[in-house]
């Protein structure tokens, strides 16, 4: 049976959607569990079940993203409602706005002023690359950004993923929000091998860190760890630095493939004008027979 780049697009859709909320939903599990044993917050400071509440709903931005990539419900309103509230949310979670919320009085964060300048400055870069991917999706949702070829959406996501990999804050779940805007785009009729290289290298990015630190707990015979999986940690509690630095570059180089799934992709206006073309010399040829 031949599968065609919508069918293809679809089943990479639904695969990254699934991936990502299974993974975002483990890792807010996880994180629950080791500040709170037992789901029990009585003995929890109120500043920190702030923190802890900020970062559920930062983590339900991403799984409304999932959602949203399976269903293709980007014009669905109450979505894009809960889009647009726990998106501050990510951005008040990420380490620019901690350091804002910090600078703002929040104790919670201990002495900011020991941080050096370098550090701030990615700080604050990493949260405005990815307010403006927030923003830059939720205007391509509604319309009010329109991609006229592949190629300008293909410029924006390097752009902004080599703007990432710059800064060293280079993360699955922020490309997926940069390519979001991609994955509106309707399919192709046109089979492009670069758009199936795009997918799966997208979908390899999510899942190769949780093998790799399994394959690493697997060859140490140190046994593995759910916990120690969704958090990268070897279950020895030592890291071979070599792996490490591959897999990162591993994980770069998927990075900046990924955004080529768009080659599978018709924008939308492209496709209009398209359409609205042969109507408009059809009419001149008319008038053009009147006279």
């Amino acid at each position: 049976m031949k599968i065609t780049a919508a069918s293809r697009n679809r089943i990479a859709e639904i695969i990254t959607g699934a991936l990502i909320i299974v993974l975002t939903l483990s890792s807010v599990f996880v994180s629950l569990s080791l500040y709170a044993p037992g789901f029990d917050f009585s003995g929890i400071p109120t500043g920190s079940i702030l923190m802890l509440s900020i970062y559920v709903a930062a983590s339900l931005f991403y799984v409304i993203v999932g959602a949203m990539i399976i269903f293709r419900a980007y014009r669905f309103l109450p979505m894009k409602l809960i889009y647009c509230i726990t998106g501050l949310a990510v951005l008040a979670s990420s380490s620019g706005g901690l350091y804002i919320r910090g600078l703002l009085g929040d104790d919670n964060f201990g002495d900011i002023s020991t941080i050096p300048p370098p550090y701030v400055i990615r700080f604050i870069a990493e949260m405005l690359i990815i307010a403006a991917a927030i923003v830059i999706a939720f205007l391509t949702m509604n319309r009010k950004i329109v991609w006229i070829t592949p190629a300008h959406l293909l410029t924006y996501s390097y752009i902004a993923i080599g703007l990432l990999a710059i800064i060293r804050a280079m993360d699955w779940t922020s490309v997926v929000v940069i390519l979001l805007p991609c994955f509106m785009q309707e399919s192709a009729e046109k089979k492009d091998i670069k758009g199936i290289v795009g997918n799966v290298s997208l979908i390899v990015m999510g899942i190769l860190p949780l093998a790799a630190t399994f394959v690493q707990n697997l060859l140490s015979g140190s046994g593995t760890s759910f916990t120690g999986l969704l958090t990268g940690e070897s279950s020895s509690g030592s890291s071979n630095s070599a792996f490490t630095s591959a897999l990162k570059v591993i994980l770069v180089i998927l990075a900046f493939l990924a955004p080529l799934m768009v080659c599978e992709r018709e924008c939308r206006a492209s496709g209009m004008l398209t359409k609205k073309a042969p109507s408009r010399r059809k009419n001149k040829e008319g008038a053009d027979s009147d006279e």
